[in-house]
Protein backbone atom coordinates (compact mmCIF):
# COMPACT_ATOMS: atom_id res chain seq x y z
CA UNK A 1 0.00 0.00 0.00
CA UNK A 2 2.79 2.15 0.55
CA UNK A 3 4.63 2.15 -2.37
CA UNK A 4 1.51 2.30 -4.60
CA UNK A 5 1.00 5.95 -2.35
CA UNK A 6 4.67 6.50 -2.67
CA UNK A 7 4.51 5.83 -6.49
CA UNK A 8 1.86 7.98 -6.73
CA UNK A 9 3.20 10.95 -4.95
CA UNK A 10 6.39 10.62 -6.85
CA UNK A 11 4.75 11.05 -10.07
CA UNK A 12 2.35 14.01 -8.87
CA UNK A 13 6.27 16.00 -7.89
CA UNK A 14 7.24 14.67 -11.19
CA UNK A 15 4.44 15.80 -13.38
CA UNK A 16 4.84 19.28 -11.14
CA UNK A 17 8.12 19.70 -12.43
CA UNK A 18 7.50 18.73 -15.79
CA UNK A 19 4.63 21.08 -16.06
CA UNK A 20 6.84 24.13 -14.74
CA UNK A 21 9.66 22.94 -17.32
CA UNK A 22 7.27 23.04 -20.24
CA UNK A 23 5.80 26.40 -18.74
CA UNK A 24 9.47 27.17 -18.89
CA UNK A 25 10.63 25.80 -22.32
CA UNK A 26 7.69 27.81 -23.82
CA UNK A 27 8.41 31.11 -22.68
CA UNK A 28 11.81 31.68 -21.81
CA UNK A 29 11.19 33.04 -18.25
CA UNK A 30 13.89 33.74 -15.72
CA UNK A 31 10.38 33.20 -13.47
CA UNK A 32 9.41 29.93 -14.89
CA UNK A 33 13.40 28.52 -15.09
CA UNK A 34 13.76 29.53 -11.60
CA UNK A 35 10.86 27.51 -10.07
CA UNK A 36 11.96 24.06 -12.09
CA UNK A 37 15.11 24.60 -10.82
CA UNK A 38 13.71 24.81 -7.49
CA UNK A 39 10.95 21.93 -7.27
CA UNK A 40 13.97 19.86 -8.74
CA UNK A 41 16.24 20.49 -5.89
CA UNK A 42 13.70 19.92 -3.48
CA UNK A 43 13.00 16.45 -5.18
CA UNK A 44 16.36 15.69 -4.87
CA UNK A 45 16.64 16.69 -1.67
CA UNK A 46 13.60 14.22 -0.69
CA UNK A 47 15.85 11.50 -2.12
CA UNK A 48 18.54 11.90 0.62
CA UNK A 49 15.68 11.68 3.04
CA UNK A 50 14.68 8.65 1.61
CA UNK A 51 18.21 7.06 1.60
CA UNK A 52 18.12 7.46 5.74
CA UNK A 53 14.64 7.31 6.12
CA UNK A 54 13.45 4.09 4.41
CA UNK A 55 14.45 0.67 5.18
CA UNK A 56 17.16 -1.69 3.85
CA UNK A 57 15.25 -2.94 0.61
CA UNK A 58 14.49 0.29 -0.67
CA UNK A 59 17.78 2.17 0.23
CA UNK A 60 19.49 1.56 -3.34
CA UNK A 61 16.57 2.60 -4.91
CA UNK A 62 16.17 6.45 -3.01
CA UNK A 63 20.79 6.60 -3.10
CA UNK A 64 20.74 5.91 -6.68
CA UNK A 65 18.05 8.72 -7.86
CA UNK A 66 19.94 11.29 -5.13
CA UNK A 67 23.68 10.53 -6.87
CA UNK A 68 22.67 10.21 -10.27
CA UNK A 69 20.37 13.70 -9.97
CA UNK A 70 22.67 15.95 -7.48
CA UNK A 71 25.56 14.61 -9.51
CA UNK A 72 24.79 16.27 -12.56
CA UNK A 73 23.41 19.02 -11.32
CA UNK A 74 26.78 19.46 -9.46
CA UNK A 75 28.76 18.85 -12.88
CA UNK A 76 25.81 22.07 -14.28
CA UNK A 77 26.59 24.17 -11.81
CA UNK A 78 30.35 23.56 -11.37
CA UNK A 79 30.02 24.62 -15.28
CA UNK A 80 28.03 27.45 -14.60
CA UNK A 81 29.68 29.98 -16.78
CA UNK A 82 30.10 27.11 -19.89
CA UNK A 83 27.57 24.50 -19.01
CA UNK A 84 26.90 24.43 -23.26
CA UNK A 85 29.98 21.97 -23.12
CA UNK A 86 27.54 19.50 -21.88
CA UNK A 87 26.37 17.07 -24.36
CA UNK A 88 23.06 17.10 -22.88
CA UNK A 89 21.92 20.18 -24.25
CA UNK A 90 23.21 19.00 -27.80
CA UNK A 91 20.82 16.16 -27.11
CA UNK A 92 17.94 18.46 -26.24
CA UNK A 93 18.58 20.31 -29.21
CA UNK A 94 18.18 17.45 -31.43
CA UNK A 95 15.04 16.20 -29.78
CA UNK A 96 13.59 19.63 -30.20
CA UNK A 97 14.58 19.69 -33.50
CA UNK A 98 13.01 16.33 -34.38
CA UNK A 99 9.69 16.32 -32.86
CA UNK A 100 9.49 20.17 -33.66
CA UNK A 101 8.32 21.48 -30.58
CA UNK A 102 7.98 25.00 -29.50
CA UNK A 103 10.60 26.75 -28.24
CA UNK A 104 10.75 30.81 -27.40
CA UNK A 105 12.98 32.53 -29.55
CA UNK A 106 16.11 34.22 -28.99
CA UNK A 107 19.48 34.50 -30.31
CA UNK A 108 21.31 31.17 -30.70
CA UNK A 109 24.64 30.30 -29.45
CA UNK A 110 27.43 30.49 -31.73
CA UNK A 111 28.92 27.15 -32.60
CA UNK A 112 25.83 25.31 -31.67
CA UNK A 113 22.92 23.76 -34.13
CA UNK A 114 19.23 23.25 -33.95
CA UNK A 115 17.07 26.11 -32.05
CA UNK A 116 19.90 26.74 -29.61
CA UNK A 117 19.50 27.57 -25.72
CA UNK A 118 18.92 30.80 -23.55
CA UNK A 119 20.22 30.80 -20.27
CA UNK A 120 17.12 30.29 -18.62
CA UNK A 121 16.55 27.46 -21.06
CA UNK A 122 19.90 25.92 -20.38
CA UNK A 123 18.90 26.14 -16.56
CA UNK A 124 15.64 24.17 -17.93
CA UNK A 125 17.27 21.69 -19.49
CA UNK A 126 19.62 20.90 -16.72
CA UNK A 127 16.59 20.25 -14.39
CA UNK A 128 15.29 17.91 -16.76
CA UNK A 129 18.69 16.07 -17.21
CA UNK A 130 19.10 15.75 -13.12
CA UNK A 131 15.09 14.63 -12.77
CA UNK A 132 15.88 12.45 -15.71
CA UNK A 133 19.04 11.19 -14.65
CA UNK A 134 17.72 10.20 -10.82
CA UNK A 135 14.73 8.14 -12.47
CA UNK A 136 17.41 6.23 -14.08
CA UNK A 137 19.74 5.69 -11.32
CA UNK A 138 17.12 5.04 -8.74
CA UNK A 139 15.72 2.23 -11.52
CA UNK A 140 19.50 0.82 -11.82
CA UNK A 141 20.33 0.78 -8.65
CA UNK A 142 16.68 -0.71 -7.81
CA UNK A 143 17.16 -3.74 -9.84
CA UNK A 144 20.70 -4.26 -9.39
CA UNK A 145 21.29 -4.16 -5.93
CA UNK A 146 17.58 -5.44 -5.22
CA UNK A 147 18.44 -8.62 -2.34
CA UNK A 148 16.72 -12.00 -2.68
CA UNK A 149 13.38 -12.31 -0.87
CA UNK A 150 13.87 -15.00 1.73
CA UNK A 151 10.78 -17.88 1.45
CA UNK A 152 9.42 -18.11 4.72
CA UNK A 153 6.49 -19.94 5.75
CA UNK A 154 3.19 -17.91 8.38
CA UNK A 155 4.43 -19.18 11.16
CA UNK A 156 7.91 -17.61 10.65
CA UNK A 157 6.18 -14.52 9.73
CA UNK A 158 3.89 -14.29 12.52
CA UNK A 159 6.55 -14.95 14.85
CA UNK A 160 8.84 -12.16 13.54
CA UNK A 161 8.75 -8.72 15.42
CA UNK A 162 6.77 -5.70 13.72
CA UNK A 163 9.10 -3.07 12.02
CA UNK A 164 9.43 0.02 13.97
CA UNK A 165 6.78 2.56 13.01
CA UNK A 166 8.28 5.29 11.09
CA UNK A 167 8.27 8.57 13.52
CA UNK A 168 6.47 11.46 11.85
CA UNK A 169 8.09 15.10 11.78
CA UNK A 170 6.06 16.91 13.98
CA UNK A 171 8.73 18.04 15.91
CA UNK A 172 10.67 19.64 13.18
CA UNK A 173 7.84 20.76 12.15
CA UNK A 174 7.07 22.69 15.46
CA UNK A 175 10.46 23.53 15.54
CA UNK A 176 10.75 25.06 11.89
CA UNK A 177 7.17 27.08 12.03
CA UNK A 178 8.55 28.26 15.81
CA UNK A 179 11.74 29.50 13.86
CA UNK A 180 10.07 30.94 10.89
CA UNK A 181 8.03 33.44 13.55
CA UNK A 182 11.22 34.22 15.04
CA UNK A 183 13.42 34.82 12.18
CA UNK A 184 9.78 37.17 11.14
CA UNK A 185 10.00 38.99 14.07
CA UNK A 186 13.08 39.59 14.70
CA UNK A 187 13.22 40.99 11.28
CA UNK A 188 10.58 43.00 11.85
CA UNK A 189 12.00 44.49 15.29
CA UNK A 190 15.35 45.01 14.25
CA UNK A 191 14.05 47.57 11.27
CA UNK A 192 15.06 50.24 13.35
CA UNK A 193 18.85 49.19 13.64
CA UNK A 194 21.58 49.90 11.02
CA UNK A 195 21.37 47.64 7.99
CA UNK A 196 24.52 45.76 8.69
CA UNK A 197 23.42 44.87 12.26
CA UNK A 198 19.55 43.88 11.29
CA UNK A 199 20.77 41.95 8.35
CA UNK A 200 23.27 40.08 10.86
CA UNK A 201 21.46 39.48 13.98
CA UNK A 202 18.52 37.96 11.97
CA UNK A 203 21.11 35.88 10.30
CA UNK A 204 22.40 34.61 13.23
CA UNK A 205 18.93 34.14 14.24
CA UNK A 206 17.95 31.91 11.47
CA UNK A 207 21.41 30.18 11.59
CA UNK A 208 20.51 29.36 15.21
CA UNK A 209 16.98 27.43 14.47
CA UNK A 210 18.77 25.64 11.24
CA UNK A 211 21.57 24.82 13.38
CA UNK A 212 18.92 22.89 15.83
CA UNK A 213 17.93 20.78 12.67
CA UNK A 214 21.25 19.84 11.91
CA UNK A 215 22.00 18.96 15.13
CA UNK A 216 19.13 17.21 15.58
CA UNK A 217 19.66 15.02 12.16
CA UNK A 218 23.28 14.18 13.22
CA UNK A 219 23.28 13.12 16.63
CA UNK A 220 19.63 13.15 17.44
CA UNK A 221 17.60 9.57 19.10
CA UNK A 222 17.89 7.46 15.95
CA UNK A 223 14.21 6.22 15.80
CA UNK A 224 13.62 10.68 15.49
CA UNK A 225 16.39 11.26 13.40
CA UNK A 226 15.44 10.69 10.24
CA UNK A 227 12.60 13.82 11.45
CA UNK A 228 15.22 16.34 11.02
CA UNK A 229 16.80 15.58 7.74
CA UNK A 230 14.24 17.01 5.56
CA UNK A 231 14.27 20.70 7.37
CA UNK A 232 17.97 20.76 7.55
CA UNK A 233 18.61 19.99 4.12
CA UNK A 234 15.91 22.37 2.84
CA UNK A 235 16.82 25.39 5.14
CA UNK A 236 20.36 25.07 4.70
CA UNK A 237 20.21 23.97 1.30
CA UNK A 238 18.34 26.83 -0.10
CA UNK A 239 20.39 29.32 1.93
CA UNK A 240 23.84 28.39 0.86
CA UNK A 241 22.32 28.00 -2.69
CA UNK A 242 20.65 31.51 -2.87
CA UNK A 243 23.54 33.68 -0.72
CA UNK A 244 25.84 31.53 -3.57
CA UNK A 245 24.21 32.53 -6.40
CA UNK A 246 25.25 35.55 -7.29
CA UNK A 247 22.19 36.54 -9.81
CA UNK A 248 23.51 39.74 -11.20
CA UNK A 249 27.10 38.43 -11.88
CA UNK A 250 26.35 34.56 -13.41
CA UNK A 251 24.54 34.65 -16.13
CA UNK A 252 21.86 32.23 -15.30
CA UNK A 253 18.54 33.55 -14.01
CA UNK A 254 17.74 34.12 -10.44
CA UNK A 255 15.82 31.98 -8.14
CA UNK A 256 11.78 33.03 -8.31
CA UNK A 257 12.40 34.39 -4.54
CA UNK A 258 15.29 36.62 -5.47
CA UNK A 259 12.51 38.16 -8.05
CA UNK A 260 9.94 38.32 -5.62
CA UNK A 261 12.40 40.33 -3.23
CA UNK A 262 13.08 42.42 -5.68
CA UNK A 263 9.58 43.77 -6.66
CA UNK A 264 8.76 44.35 -2.67
CA UNK A 265 12.52 46.44 -2.95
CA UNK A 266 11.08 49.69 -3.98
CA UNK A 267 8.00 49.56 -1.38
CA UNK A 268 10.02 49.24 1.61
CA UNK A 269 12.00 52.31 2.83
CA UNK A 270 15.58 53.27 1.72
CA UNK A 271 17.23 52.83 4.76
CA UNK A 272 15.65 49.13 4.81
CA UNK A 273 15.19 48.19 1.19
CA UNK A 274 18.35 50.14 -0.34
CA UNK A 275 16.27 51.19 -3.42
CA UNK A 276 17.10 53.60 -4.94
CA UNK A 277 20.41 52.34 -5.56
CA UNK A 278 23.20 54.68 -4.60
CA UNK A 279 26.63 54.36 -5.43
CA UNK A 280 27.40 57.03 -2.73
CA UNK A 281 25.48 56.37 0.38
CA UNK A 282 27.51 58.77 2.20
CA UNK A 283 27.63 61.85 0.42
CA UNK A 284 24.70 64.79 1.49
CA UNK A 285 24.00 65.41 -2.28
CA UNK A 286 22.94 61.77 -2.81
CA UNK A 287 20.87 62.00 0.80
CA UNK A 288 19.17 65.06 -0.52
CA UNK A 289 18.58 63.26 -3.74
CA UNK A 290 16.82 60.23 -1.90
CA UNK A 291 14.19 62.87 -0.05
CA UNK A 292 13.29 64.65 -2.65
CA UNK A 293 12.27 61.09 -4.22
CA UNK A 294 9.96 60.59 -1.62
CA UNK A 295 6.81 62.94 -1.69
CA UNK A 296 3.94 62.24 -4.66
CA UNK A 297 4.68 63.48 -7.95
CA UNK A 298 1.12 63.60 -10.64
CA UNK A 299 2.18 61.69 -13.71
CA UNK A 300 -0.27 62.07 -16.00
CA UNK A 301 0.68 60.81 -19.90
CA UNK A 302 -2.55 58.90 -20.60
CA UNK A 303 -1.41 58.50 -24.62
CA UNK A 304 1.87 57.51 -25.63
CA UNK A 305 4.93 60.12 -24.43
CA UNK A 306 8.50 60.14 -25.43
CA UNK A 307 10.70 59.21 -22.25
CA UNK A 308 12.26 62.73 -23.21
CA UNK A 309 9.38 64.72 -22.46
CA UNK A 310 8.32 62.73 -19.56
CA UNK A 311 11.75 63.01 -18.35
CA UNK A 312 11.56 67.21 -18.48
CA UNK A 313 8.20 67.39 -16.94
CA UNK A 314 9.60 65.68 -14.06
CA UNK A 315 13.08 67.95 -13.62
CA UNK A 316 10.68 70.84 -14.10
CA UNK A 317 7.75 70.20 -11.44
CA UNK A 318 10.65 68.95 -8.98
CA UNK A 319 12.72 72.10 -9.81
CA UNK A 320 9.79 74.28 -9.14
CA UNK A 321 8.26 72.76 -6.24
CA UNK A 322 11.85 72.37 -4.53
CA UNK A 323 13.50 75.60 -5.92
CA UNK A 324 16.82 73.49 -6.26
CA UNK A 325 18.53 71.69 -9.61
CA UNK A 326 16.81 68.52 -10.37
CA UNK A 327 19.94 66.46 -12.66
CA UNK A 328 18.84 63.95 -13.99
CA UNK A 329 21.54 62.06 -16.84
CA UNK A 330 20.24 59.21 -19.04
CA UNK A 331 23.23 56.78 -20.14
CA UNK A 332 23.48 56.35 -23.63
CA UNK A 333 25.28 53.08 -23.08
CA UNK A 334 22.08 51.89 -21.03
CA UNK A 335 19.44 52.77 -23.19
CA UNK A 336 21.34 50.84 -25.85
CA UNK A 337 21.86 47.92 -24.13
CA UNK A 338 18.41 48.10 -23.39
CA UNK A 339 17.25 48.52 -26.70
CA UNK A 340 15.61 51.88 -26.58
CA UNK A 341 16.47 55.56 -27.03
CA UNK A 342 15.21 58.49 -25.44
CA UNK A 343 12.27 58.86 -27.94
CA UNK A 344 10.90 55.59 -27.03
CA UNK A 345 6.81 55.84 -25.63
CA UNK A 346 5.45 54.99 -22.78
CA UNK A 347 2.10 55.18 -21.14
CA UNK A 348 1.52 56.18 -17.58
CA UNK A 349 -0.89 58.19 -15.39
CA UNK A 350 -0.36 58.11 -11.98
CA UNK A 351 -1.44 60.73 -8.94
CA UNK A 352 -0.68 60.94 -5.24
CA UNK A 353 2.37 58.33 -5.64
CA UNK A 354 5.88 58.77 -4.32
CA UNK A 355 7.99 59.92 -7.03
CA UNK A 356 10.41 56.80 -6.92
CA UNK A 357 7.82 54.37 -7.54
CA UNK A 358 5.81 56.75 -10.82
CA UNK A 359 9.39 57.06 -12.08
CA UNK A 360 10.22 53.09 -11.55
CA UNK A 361 6.44 52.20 -13.12
CA UNK A 362 7.38 54.89 -16.03
CA UNK A 363 11.09 52.95 -16.48
CA UNK A 364 9.61 49.63 -16.16
CA UNK A 365 7.89 49.69 -19.24
CA UNK A 366 10.75 50.23 -21.20
CA UNK A 367 12.78 47.91 -19.20
CA UNK A 368 15.16 50.46 -17.73
CA UNK A 369 16.27 51.61 -14.20
CA UNK A 370 17.50 54.19 -12.42
CA UNK A 371 19.38 55.28 -9.23
CA UNK A 372 21.34 57.62 -7.19
CA UNK A 373 25.03 58.68 -8.29
CA UNK A 374 27.10 61.63 -6.89
CA UNK A 375 23.59 63.44 -5.95
CA UNK A 376 22.34 63.09 -9.79
CA UNK A 377 19.78 61.06 -11.05
CA UNK A 378 20.89 57.85 -13.67
CA UNK A 379 18.84 56.64 -16.15
CA UNK A 380 20.45 52.96 -17.83
CA UNK A 381 19.50 49.79 -18.04
CA UNK A 382 19.24 46.84 -14.88
CA UNK A 383 22.48 45.38 -16.04
CA UNK A 384 24.53 48.59 -15.60
CA UNK A 385 23.41 49.30 -12.08
CA UNK A 386 26.22 48.21 -9.36
CA UNK A 387 23.99 46.32 -6.80
CA UNK A 388 25.62 44.45 -4.02
CA UNK A 389 26.33 41.16 -4.15
CA UNK A 390 23.42 38.59 -1.91
CA UNK A 391 25.78 38.06 0.73
CA UNK A 392 26.39 41.69 1.06
CA UNK A 393 22.86 42.79 0.90
CA UNK A 394 20.97 43.47 4.19
CA UNK A 395 17.83 43.57 2.65
CA UNK A 396 18.42 40.18 0.20
CA UNK A 397 20.00 38.50 3.28
CA UNK A 398 16.57 38.91 5.44
CA UNK A 399 14.67 38.21 2.58
CA UNK A 400 16.24 34.70 1.93
CA UNK A 401 16.84 34.05 5.78
CA UNK A 402 13.35 34.25 5.83
CA UNK A 403 12.59 32.10 2.63
CA UNK A 404 15.01 29.86 4.27
CA UNK A 405 12.80 29.09 7.10
CA UNK A 406 9.87 28.51 4.80
CA UNK A 407 11.73 26.25 3.02
CA UNK A 408 12.48 23.97 5.95
CA UNK A 409 8.99 24.16 6.92
CA UNK A 410 7.91 22.84 3.64
CA UNK A 411 10.89 20.12 3.76
CA UNK A 412 9.19 18.80 7.50
CA UNK A 413 5.86 18.63 5.76
CA UNK A 414 7.59 17.14 2.38
CA UNK A 415 9.36 14.18 4.38
CA UNK A 416 5.77 12.98 5.66
CA UNK A 417 5.54 11.50 2.25
CA UNK A 418 9.05 9.84 2.26
CA UNK A 419 8.61 8.81 5.52
CA UNK A 420 4.51 7.81 6.02
CA UNK A 421 2.13 8.78 8.81
CA UNK A 422 1.83 7.34 12.20
CA UNK A 423 -0.78 8.04 15.02
CA UNK A 424 0.66 10.67 17.42
CA UNK A 425 0.65 8.08 20.19
CA UNK A 426 3.54 6.55 18.32
CA UNK A 427 5.22 10.10 17.04
CA UNK A 428 5.33 10.96 21.14
CA UNK A 429 7.12 7.38 21.54
CA UNK A 430 4.06 6.30 23.57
Amino acid sequence: MRSIRDSIAGLMGLVVVVALALAALKTDSAVWSGSTALATQGILFLCVVGVVCRGEAERPRWLGAALFGWGYLTLAFWLMNDSSRLPTLTILDGLWTALRLPLASFPPIPGRTGPGWSSNLELTGHSLWALALAILGGGLSSWLFRGRERVETTEQVRALPAPPAPVIAYRSLVVSLTGLVVVALTAVLGVGLKPGLWAGVTFLVACGFLGIAVVGAVVGPAPRRAAWIAPALFGVGYLALTLGWRPYESRWPPFPTVLVLEELRPFWPQRVSGFPFVTDARARASARMLERLEPPMALHFPHETPLSQVLRNIQETAENRDGEPFPIFVDPIGLSEAERSISSTLVVDLDGVPLKHGLLACLKSLDLEFCVADGYLKITSPSNIVRPPAGLDPYMIVGQCLFAMLAAVVGALASLVVMGRVTWAQARGD
